[in-house]
């Protein structure tokens, strides 16, 4: 069950370990729970998938929004759905063609695998934040000499 008290911990802990800013970190934990609910449902890339995460009030939710399409009309599940399916799971609200009917999704529907997946893809985007900031904070010092400790050397690179 999402636990607002520990989503703040949580990024605190990103934002002073990483020195990423908040708002960084909830945009690639968005993106990364949009794209594994996607993969998960198996749904279309540009399937309408809204993710919602707010500090204050802690919200966290899920929607998926889909086009209300005829009967016959139905292409993909994943994007339409029928206006008979539509009004049948409403709660009294009449669809008509063309409107928007969204379903909001419990995020502890998720499974392990995805969550497995949503943390491998918010690392990646930890690293690429890490990256582009590093580069931003050296890119003037083209042609510059400068003196530095290396950290790290690898197949990739060297980290000064």
């Amino acid at each position: 069950m999402f636990n607002p008290e520990q989503f703040i911990e949580a990024l605190d802990e990103i934002e002073s370990s990483y020195h990423i800013s908040r708002e960084a970190v909830i945009d690639a934990l968005k993106e990364s729970i949009k794209k594994t609910y996607i993969k998960q449902e198996k749904a279309a890339d540009d399937a309408k998938v809204i993710v919602t995460i707010t500090e204050n009030p802690a919200v966290f939710e899920i929607k998926h929004i889909r086009e209300v399409v005829n009967d016959d009309d139905e292409e993909d599940k994943s994007i339409q759905i029928s206006l008979s399916d539509a009004n049948k799971n409403s709660d009294g609200v009449v669809y008509q063609v063309g409107d928007e009917y969204v379903t909001t999704i419990d995020p502890e529907k998720l499974s392990r695998v995805a969550a497995l997946a949503v943390r491998s893809f918010l690392k990646q985007k930890i690293t690429e934040i890490q990256k582009q900031a590093l580069y931003e904070q050296h890119r003037n010092n083209v042609g510059t000499l400068i003196s530095g400790e290396v950290e790290k050397c690898d197949e990739k690179g060297v980290v000064v």
